[in-house]
């Protein structure tokens, strides 16, 4: 009978130690659930903020790229209008040359 007590007390402490164990063991796994959701939760931060922060950039070099464009469209548009204005001065001035070349000659012609 005392055998029969040791041996019932032996199952009951092994089974109180089992339970136990596996409560740790839960316990265990719950804090590293915790503790692997904010790492997850901390990496998402962070891909976010760099995303926003890549999405900044382009923006600032997409707007640097219209500006640069428009600059250099600008500058081409004030030469091909001073190219423009340079061609209507040599056409005045040869208009000019020919009405006093034509006025001589129609002078010429009257004398």
């Amino acid at each position: 009978m005392d055998s029969m007590l040791y041996v019932a007390i032996a199952a009951f402490v092994g089974i109180a130690v089992g339970l136990l164990m596996s409560l740790i063991y839960k316990s265990a796994l719950k804090g590293q659930k915790t503790s692997i959701e904010a790492e997850r939760n901390k990496i998402i931060e962070n891909a976010q903020k760099e995303a926003e922060n890549i999405k900044k950039e382009s923006m600032l070099e997409a707007k640097d790229i219209v500006y640069q464009a428009k600059t250099d469209a600008e500058k081409e548009l004030r030469e091909r209008r001073s190219d423009v204005n340079q061609l209507e001065k040599r056409l005045r001035q040869k208009e000019e040359t020919l009405d006093r070349k034509f006025d001589l000659i129609e002078n010429a012609n009257m004398k």
